[in-house]
């Protein structure tokens, strides 16, 4: 396994090692070992090295005493500091920002999420190129080490910019063909709910804890497949999966969505921001939290300003789940909150909390719908099949020609179901 060094500047906040820990699982994944790492308290990073000259001569120090292969610091390196720590230093010089497009790349399956990564290490490269001649695999965008660049294609800021706008096209063109799909659920008036959250929180294994609650208790067993990969990994999931579910007879879409991380790459953010359209256009989002995270404050922080920036001016609903309550069931008064937003303690081991979080997401959907009373005739089959499938059936009784439905019924159709109204319902 290769080995690193981790570099730290402590703007006194006093979250380094959190921030640092949280680096080494991100190197983890791409099969580096931390060794040891620096931290240095400062107001800000030294604008030519990152660190002062103290640090660089200890750091240099520690390189000579016990080689590593990389040198990782914790922050985004501007060009000019990471060609500057670079000319220090025998081992190659990385940034969180470049580990995390790594770890995009190598787990990108679909062509959009590939072309969307593959311009976020473009945009990321074309400013630090004269650094990464030398340690860059260009060929198959993987980290190399110095010298191995001899072999290397010359790459220019004209060709990579080529490249990004090549990229960009071939992009618009699978995003394109994605429209027609994307329309087609916006005219469904279909209400969309989406799952965000840190990375690895446990978002995937919610949706399908949900899938298999609600094929139990609605769907009587019969619901085809609809599960989606989840796994202990940091962002396993870089698409969106978006699923079709009734819930006492009320549809929606639930859409499972990529992962949130500190200090998430400028590049990367604008590159997958089609892919977080399905947040910013969500009518309701609820934010999933590991409860047994001891990150948990930092990774709420790093999620509201993550949305923040993905909603601009638009204000959906939204809603904190607290992840794995069931690890303090010998906490009884454990709390768990987000000022000026609902929540709830949840787990995907229960469930009792599955349905406490389908009733949350019904008492959202109902602000859509009326109560009301229908007579329909019994010979009115057509009638009678498409209230039953669009409506939420409180209850029905059976008269002599006709069967008095009290339904909750979305507001698009009440017009046309007015004629047959018994009595006019108040919410």
């Amino acid at each position: 396994m290769k080995t690193a060094i981790l570099v730290c500047v402590d703007k006194d906040i006093n979250d380094a090692n959190d921030s640092l820990d949280e680096l080494a699982s991100l190197i983890e994944t791409l099969g580096i070992k931390e060794v040891q790492r620096v931290v240095q308290k400062a107001l800000k990073p030294n604008i030519k090295t990152y660190l002062g000259s103290g640090k660089i001569d200890e750091l240099k120090q520690m390189e000579t005493v016990e080689p590593v292969d990389y040198i990782v610091f914790d922050d985004e390196l501007t060009p000019a500091q990471m060609f500057n720590v670079d000319e220090i230093f025998n081992a190659s010089v990385i940034d969180r920002a470049y580990v995390i497009l790594d770890i995009f790349r190598k787990r990108a399956t679909t062509t959009e999420a590939q072309l969307e990564i593959k311009i976020a290490n473009l945009k990321y490269l074309l400013p630090r190129i004269k650094t990464f001649h030398e340690g860059f695999d260009r060929q198959s965008g993987k980290i190399g080490s110095k010298g191995s660049g001899e072999t290397q294609l010359e790459l220019d800021q004209r060709f990579l910019a080529n490249q990004i706008y090549d990229n960009e096209q071939k992009l618009k063109e699978v995003l394109s063909r994605k429209k027609h799909e994307v329309n087609k659920r916006k005219n469904s008036n279909l209400k969309t709910i989406a799952l965000v959250g840190y990375t690895n929180a446990g978002k995937s294994s919610t949706l399908n804890a949900l899938l298999n609650y609600l094929n139990k208790v609605e769907y009587k067993n019969n619901l085809i497949n609809k599960s989606v990969e989840a796994e202990d990994k940091l962002f396993k999931t870089l698409t969106t999966s978006v699923r079709k579910l009734t819930y006492k007879n009320i549809p929606f879409l639930l859409s499972d969505t990529i992962g949130f991380i500190n200090k998430i790459p400028n590049e990367l953010l604008s590159s997958f921001m089609t892919t977080l359209e399905e947040a910013k256009n969500a009518d309701l989002i609820i934010v999933v939290a590991d409860l047994t995270d001891k990150k948990l404050n930092m990774q709420l922080e790093t999620t509201i300003r993550t949305l923040e920036k993905i909603l601009g001016d638009k204000k959906p609903e939204i809603i904190f789940l607290f992840n794995k309550i069931d690890e303090f069931n010998d906490i009884p008064d454990i709390r768990f909150e987000v000022s000026g937003y609902k929540s709830l303690g949840y787990s995907n081991k229960d469930e009792k909390y599955q349905y406490k979080l389908l009733e949350l997401i019904k008492e959202f959907l109902l602000q859509d719908y009326e109560i009301i009373d229908l007579n329909i005739p019994y010979q009115d089959q057509k009638l009678i099949h498409k209230l039953e499938t669009t409506t939420s059936i409180i209850s029905k009784t059976y008269f002599d020609d006709y069967i008095l439905y009290k339904v909750y019924c979305p507001k698009s159709y009440t017009k046309e179901y007015s004629i047959y109204r018994a009595i006019d319902m108040v919410m």
